[in-house]
């Protein structure tokens, strides 16, 4: 006897990824407007893209009671401190916001290029897993909310939601085979804990024992790097056919030394560096790596296909 199906009565739609391909949360881009709304309020990249990240977790600490986040969940998915108050920092295991600042790039004529300024946007995003309903309702709850500064106390800017498909970050969301990045990388670890640079000095060493000094410690910044790269969720055999190269000048116009760029307390112990990635296949965007990739150190931009990047690397 012929029975057939009944009309499903539930169903959930599934996506799916190549195993080659990162996990990518959804995002919402806000801009930082003046308290006027007359103009962008435009930040440094080195010298204050710190501080605005922390009025940035601030802002979405205040909106916790409409949340209904308790003190805990606010410490840790908000804050990122996975440590009870007054102990040692440890990272957050679970879910976690993330605030990166979105350094605009554009063109700037034929003798500049594609030159990096000021800060006049900002990503919202999170690490983990959280329900899609719960993240746009924290997108919502962060439209018109004002950035305090925390010497004066008093609002100086607030945040409007703005569309994702602008010129000045386009080069962050887009696909390419060749990223170069805007905001240094943090190694995730020491990249000398033999202290063999001390080494170097020693007039008793040789020039091919001085050679194999520095190409150990090449060998583990790339290690690093690559370390890196796999704890931002890229798969090994991704990360094991990139090409790396790395220094501390920026490999784009309007970059800083990656000295000069401040970072959290806990990152700094550990080297920064700029860094330049050749994939073997394209990939996309948005994606921070490293120690500080949390507070939008490590943010990659997508080299146009066409343009002759500068080399660099050690």
């Amino acid at each position: 006897i012929f029975s057939p199906v009944p009309p499903l009565a539930a169903y959930a739609v599934c996506e799916y990824r190549k195993s080659s391909e990162m996990a990518r949360p959804p995002y919402a881009v806000f801009e930082l407007r003046k308290l006027d709304n007359t103009a962008f309020a435009a930040y440094a990249t080195s010298r204050k893209g710190l501080q605005l990240g922390g009025m940035l977790r601030h802002c979405a600490a205040c909106i916790a009671p409409q949340m209904g986040w308790d003190e805990k969940r606010v410490a840790a998915f908000v804050l990122g401190h996975g440590e009870s108050r007054g102990e040692t920092h440890k990272p957050v295991e679970g879910p976690r916001l993330i605030f990166i600042p979105l350094p605009s790039i554009e063109f700037q004529g034929e003798a500049k290029g594609r030159t990096v300024g000021s800060i006049r946007r900002v990503l919202v995003t999170f690490s983990g897993v959280i329900p899609a309903s719960e993240f746009n309702a924290i997108v919502r709850a962060l439209e018109g909310q004002e950035l305090i500064d925390e010497t004066s106390r008093e609002p100086v800017a607030f945040l409007t939601k703005a569309p994702t498909r602008v010129n000045a970050i386009a080069d962050y969301l887009s696909e390419g085979r060749v990223w170069e990045s805007v905001t240094p990388v943090v190694l995730p670890g020491y990249d000398d804990p033999k202290k063999l640079r001390c080494k170097l000095n020693e007039a008793l060493l040789t020039p091919q024992e001085k050679a194999a000094v520095v190409e150990k410690l090449e060998r583990r910044i790339e290690t690093l790097l690559r370390k890196a790269l796999l704890q931002a969720g890229f798969a090994p055999e991704v990360v094991e056919a990139t090409r790396l190269f790395w220094r501390g000048s920026g490999f784009l116009p309007g970059t800083d030394l990656a000295t000069n760029y401040a970072v959290p307390e806990q990152c700094r112990r550990y080297r920064r560096l700029h860094c330049r990635i050749e994939f073997s296949k394209p990939v996309k965007g948005p994606f921070c790596i490293g120690g500080g990739r949390h507070f939008g150190l490590g943010l990659f931009a997508a080299v146009p296909e066409g343009r002759t990047a500068q080399k660099g690397g050690e």
